[in-house]
């Protein structure tokens, strides 16, 4: 009996011991993690709307090489949800365009040449538009294509790198718009929007350039 009571002794021992390695600590410092790289952040996700800003206020100059009407002004005149009403001036004629901007596509919904003193169309209930060309369609990764008119529109690159007299701009987005007779390469800066603009017909090349720009808040 003597020998069995010290046997069931040390066998409470022993499972308490089990016991107090097994429960989690309280306070101090937290057990170790497992080796390994930590997590890395998810990069944020673009959205084509933030490379194009519509915010009535905001301007941008552009200098020109190659023709006469390379040189133009661009500024957002009137702006709201969605959408801004831009006038643009090439030194030659005045034009005004209405842009919608999501975060899957920004589209010219309105287009007209000879606006030299334009209303504003989006208080306008009447308004229509009378254009559907899309500038920039998500998903924002080289290589996504799309058609508008007889225009054939490519996302060429998310990480291009464009000098310009306003700055070097980086991780620009590089859009290809090709028709029979052109091509057409544009570079978005996220916050910034247009910071170049190519155009390519045989031996004739224009560039428009960013010169100075002021983004609305």
């Amino acid at each position: 009996m003597r020998r069995l009571l010290q046997v069931t002794i040390i066998c409470l021992v022993l499972l308490a011991a089990g016991c107090a390695q097994q429960s989690p600590p309280s306070g101090g410092d937290p057990a170790p993690r497992p080796d390994g790289p930590a997590p890395q952040p998810t990069p944020p996700v673009l959205t084509a709307q933030s490379f194009f800003p519509i915010k009535a206020g905001s301007t941008w100059t552009y200098q020109g090489q190659g023709n006469e009407y390379a040189a133009f002004t661009r500024e957002s005149i009137f702006s709201r949800d969605n959408r801004g009403q831009f006038k643009e001036s090439n030194g030659g004629t005045v034009s005004s365009a209405v842009f919608e901007a999501n975060a899957d596509a920004v589209t010219r919904v309105y287009f007209q040449g000879e606006q030299y003193q334009p209303d504003n169309l989006l208080n306008s209930p009447n308004f229509a538009g009378n254009d559907s060309t899309v500038v920039i369609k998500a998903p924002l990764v080289a290589g996504t294509t799309w058609t508008s008119g007889n225009m054939q529109k490519k996302l060429v690159s998310v990480e291009a790198a464009v000098d310009t007299p306003a700055g070097k701009f980086e991780k620009c987005l590089q859009i290809e718009t090709r028709t029979p007779e052109s091509v057409v390469t544009e570079y978005y800066k996220e916050n910034v929007g247009l910071v170049k603009r190519e155009f390519k017909s045989g031996d004739t090349v224009v560039t428009s350039t960013l010169a100075q720009y002021q983004i609305a808040p």
